[in-house]
């Protein structure tokens, strides 16, 4: 396949809305998450949002179990990364985060089958039960932010909401089956945070801040904690509510019963 045909197929499987819903927030919202679960996103990404009193949506994919590690050292991962031990994933969830689905092996959804696509995420869906318990991951992010118009319709029925990796505040008609995000990584441009905050609250939008691993030399698509303190903190002092994808989604969707 060309390259032509490659960039429109995936110029329109981005732009296809598989779930779109009309966004009832009547107050901006926003929500932090990290892909992949690195280590450090916990130790020092949870620190930062709590000190704030807030959570947020750590992406859990088995292939960066310690397990699958430990028996398939040639799995694709970042140079340089830890990836989380399973003790992280309990104390994330006990302290009130929420644990989203990754798919079970990272790989682009638009490589796979409906039914490879489908067993993966059901695997997934196993391996953090027996992690967690009797917990049910409603939220979902693309493995490399890869998308397809198949993979978007499967998942936006599985899943309550998904989210990808393309830059936009998610406001008026918000598209479920791939939720806009800004990353904080090494291309962020943190002087824009302010106008972010201003759009947002101006739309009464949800923006979304996403990262990978929390570290004072991150990967190219991680960031230091002081990048992440200073957007949380100025998400927290504009008033906009920080919450966790699937708590957002329920503001987005339902207007409270005293309006």
């Amino acid at each position: 396949m060309n390259r032509y045909i490659t960039s429109t197929i995936r110029r329109v499987s981005n732009a296809w809305p598989a779930k779109p819903v009309i966004s009832r927030l009547s107050a901006p919202i926003a929500s932090f998450t990290f892909d992949d679960f690195p280590h450090t996103a916990w130790t020092n990404g949870a620190p930062i949002l709590e000190s704030f009193g807030v959570r947020g949506t750590y992406f859990v994919a088995h292939a960066f179990s310690p397990e699958n590690l430990n028996k398939h050292p040639d799995t694709e991962v970042m140079p340089g990364v830890l990836y989380y031990e399973l003790d992280d994933i309990v104390a994330a969830y006990a302290k009130g985060h929420e644990i989203g689905c990754h798919t079970f092996d990272h790989k682009r959804v638009s490589h796979q089958s409906n039914y490879e696509l489908l067993g993966s995420v059901d695997r997934n869906a196993e391996f953090v039960k027996n992690v967690l318990g009797d917990v049910i991951m409603t939220s979902f992010a693309y493995p490399q932010g890869n998308v397809s118009i198949s993979a978007k319709r499967l998942l936006s029925r599985k899943f309550s909401v998904c989210r990808g990796t393309r830059a936009g505040i998610n406001t008026k008609l918000l598209e479920l089956s791939q939720l806009r995000c800004f990353n904080l990584d090494t291309n962020f441009n943190k002087n824009s945070i302010d106008a972010l905050i201003r759009e947002t609250k101006a739309c009464n939008g949800w923006i979304i801040f996403n990262t990978h691993d929390v570290i004072n030399f991150p990967s190219p698509h991680g960031c230091t904690p002081e990048l992440l303190h200073e957007v949380v903190a100025a998400v927290a002092a504009s008033g906009i509510e920080i919450l966790p994808i699937k708590h957002a989604l329920g503001r987005a969707m339902f207007r409270p019963i005293a309006e």
